[in-house]
Order: structure tokens, then C-alpha cells, then sequence
């Protein structure tokens, strides 16, 4: 297993020497590689956007629920995390 780790390191040694020696390949590899991390970095936003939009339904559907059990408003803002201001509003 380990011979063949080090002759994986080893090819992309001897690739990544060729593409530093040839600066136009070399730009083409930068210039994928950071639109890949851009593209990564883009849906990496918008799935912690749908999460956090997820949660605060979650929060709301929750507060709801103590409403309609007449639970003080102390204890919705306690268990729900939401301020008093959002529980009034629903």
C-alpha cells in the first residue's frame, strides 16, 4: 500500500514539475482550480442559506406550537431562541 501511495506522490511530483515549467499551462491549471473553489464556495453558501432558512421555520413552526399551549412568553423565548418581538408577530 505504501509503495504505491509513494509512487502516486511521485507521478504528481514529476506532473506538477511539468506544468511549472510551461507558464501558460501552469496559468490555465491556477485559473481552474480557483474557479472550482469559487464554484465550491458559491453552493457551499446557498446550502448554509437553506439551512439556516430551515432552522428558523423550524423555530417559528416550534413557537407556534407554545402559543397555542398558553406557555409564558418567557419560556417560547428560552426554548425557541427567537426574541419577543418575532413571537408577537406571529
Amino acid at each position: 500500500m505504501a509503495a504505491v501511495a509513494n509512487t502516486q506522490v511521485s507521478n504528481a511530483v514529476i506532473r506538477l514539475k511539468e506544468l511549472s515549467a510551461d507558464e501558460r499551462t501552469r496559468m490555465l491549471y491556477e485559473s481552474r482550480i480557483k474557479m472550482e473553489r469559487d464554484i465550491y464556495s458559491i453552493t457551499k453558501g446557498k446550502e448554509d442559506a437553506a439551512e439556516k432558512r430551515g432552522r428558523e421555520i423550524q423555530k417559528i413552526e416550534f413557537a407556534k406550537k407554545l402559543i397555542k399551549r398558553n406557555r409564558p412568553m418567557y419560556e417560547i423565548i428560552e426554548d425557541t431562541g427567537l426574541t419577543q418581538s418575532e413571537i408577537e408577530l406571529l
